[in-house]
């Protein structure tokens, strides 16, 4: 059995004893039945409610707002089912019957409420659980205002129990005298006090549970900001009513969401751009003014020989998966290294060093090379599995130019593609192609050689002088040669 069931069953049984007392001390009609006659009555009519109740609300789970309406009702039921029956039974008066009620109102607001508290906190507990996030439930109301007409009816109850008490005392007082007997002052005391208490203790209980669950849902509010604040964005704050507590939670909820969206922007774009670009775009206020930012990077282009024939003997998924295998192991390399991957075009690869940070020119031709070194090591691994499966032997070659480029978004308003432009970029694209005619997967101009450390160059030949596009002089060129990798494995 649920908690709040037991809980009310507990409140139902306590309520057949004190309004039995109740009814009799309070009443001189009700007191005429005597305490077997009047307890029996309620001892029925609270059962027959209690079982309406439960069926009622196994069948139909509803939000706290709505399980307070209910358990008020059983309690009407209740106290209107005495009242009928005794009507029925021993013509029972209208002012009895007024007097019972107001008995029943009074246990019943407590404990109706405390019910619906209780249904509240294991929603509470159960949405931290799970995750699930849920908007702003039933009528808006104030936290204050609710916790004030709580009080203030409370109070008005407990006012009128007590009224009616000591008017049915001050009657026998008077009779007393009358009769010039010792009015039972002690017993007068007693029923007053008890009254005050049960009433008390009851309104009590429902302070305590309203304090529990504003201090899960304060409590939850400030542990979910701590996790966002970590970087924890798979929390979510319980939201089970519609007050100043709930809207704060709903607007946190929608907070925490729109962090969500914006990560899933940033893998986003990082996939599609590069992590560093992605978070310059997001950062920006204006994603046009990511233009005209002069660098010193290093620019290298990859390429695949034997690409073509690859691509005709494929079927597209597999061309597609072979592809990205490769460019998988280009990715780890470059990022490795602090690189970008600038696009992706065919089966090339434009990678970018120094596009974002302050190294110096040196440091980005360091991480340039050994990400390339590391590529072309990998890519003896990657045509022998390719091998393994039948496939053509293909060659890779890398081109590599250091130099002043300007990097920004480049296209229209409605087409942006954020890259960098200038005559380095032009020179690494040609010394590339130099890579099948100097039988070298690896080529880099003069100016890149010199930047580098000692240790780099060591495993760099020089491979003589070449033609460019674009260039009056033949340019100087340093190379890998392919025996150098075999006498390093």
């Amino acid at each position: 059995m649920e908690k709040q069931t037991l809980s009310v069953a507990a409140a139902y049984a306590a309520s057949v004893l004190v309004l039995s007392i109740y009814g009799v001390e309070v009443c001189p009609f009700v007191e005429g039945l005597g305490y077997i006659g009047v307890a029996s009555s309620f001892f029925v009519s609270f059962g027959v409610a209690f079982v309406l109740r439960t069926a009622v609300r196994n069948a139909l789970p509803a939000p706290p707002i709505v399980v307070l309406l209910k358990e008020w009702l059983g309690w009407l039921l209740a106290g209107g089912g005495v009242c009928a029956y005794n009507a029925i039974a021993y013509d029972f008066p209208s002012g009895s019957a007024a007097k019972i009620m107001i008995g029943t109102i009074a246990l019943g607001v407590p404990s109706a409420t405390h019910t619906a508290l209780l249904v509240e906190r294991q929603r509470i507990l159960r949405i931290q659980n799970q995750g699930e996030r849920h908007g702003p439930v039933g009528p808006a109301r104030s936290t204050t205002a609710r916790l004030y007409r709580f009080t203030l009816l409370s109070q008005v109850l407990l006012a009128t129990v007590i009224v009616l008490l000591i008017g049915k005392d001050l009657a026998e007082f008077l009779d007393s005298f009358e009769q010039g007997v010792r009015p039972p002052v002690e017993l007068i005391a007693v029923e007053i006090f008890g009254a005050f208490t049960v009433l008390l203790v009851a309104n009590a209980l429902v302070a305590g549970a309203y304090a529990r669950n504003l201090d899960i849902l304060l409590q939850g509010q400030i542990a979910t900001m701590e996790a966002v604040s970590a970087g924890n964005l798979n929390v979510v704050v319980p939201v089970v009513a519609n007050d100043e507590i709930a809207r704060i939670g709903d607007r946190t909820n929608s907070m925490i969401q729109a962090l969500r969206d914006r990560e899933k922007i940033k893998s986003v774009f990082g996939k599609l751009l590069s992590p560093q670009v992605a978070d310059a775009l997001i950062e920006s206020d204006n994603t046009l003014a990511l233009d005209g930012r002069e660098i010193n990077a290093v620019v290298a282009f990859t390429d695949l020989r034997g690409f073509t024939t690859l691509s005709e003997m494929l079927p597209p998924r597999e061309l597609v998966q072979c592809l990205n295998e490769y460019f998988s192991m280009i990715v780890t390399h470059v990022h490795a290294e602090g690189g970008t991957v600038d696009k992706f075009i065919g089966d090339s690869a434009m990678l970018v060093f120094g596009l974002e940070g302050t190294p110096t020119a040196q440091e980005n031709v360091n991480h340039a090379l050994a990400a390339c070194f590391s590529i072309v090591e990998s890519m003896d691994d990657l045509k022998a599995r390719w091998s393994e499966r039948g496939l053509p032997e293909i060659e890779a070659g890398i081109g590599l130019n250091s130099g002043k480029v300007v990097a920004g978004s480049v296209g229209s308003p409605d087409r942006l593609e954020y890259t960098v432009i200038g005559d380095p970029v032009n020179t690494a694209a040609r010394l590339e192609g130099l890579c099948k005619d100097t039988n070298s997967p690896l080529v880099v101009s003069e100016a890149f050689y010199r930047l580098a450390d000692d240790e780099f160059k060591s495993r760099l030949k020089s491979l003589g002088h070449f033609p460019l596009k674009g260039k009056r002089e033949p340019v100087k060129v340093f190379g890998l040669p392919p025996d150098s990798l075999q006498s390093e494995h």
